[in-house]
């Protein structure tokens, strides 16, 4: 599956794979997405 992040101002949308990966691997889609949303 996968979750698509459409930007309001027109802007390519970002699509991340869901579910969303944990942090184990110093990754974590979720803050990356929290970022994302921020700017």
């Amino acid at each position: 599956m996968e979750l698509k992040l459409h930007s309001p101002v027109g802007a390519e949308p970002v699509t991340y794979t869901w579910p969303l990966s944990g942090g184990k691997d110093r990754y974590d889609g979720a803050m990356e997405i929290a970022e994302t949303i921020r700017y």
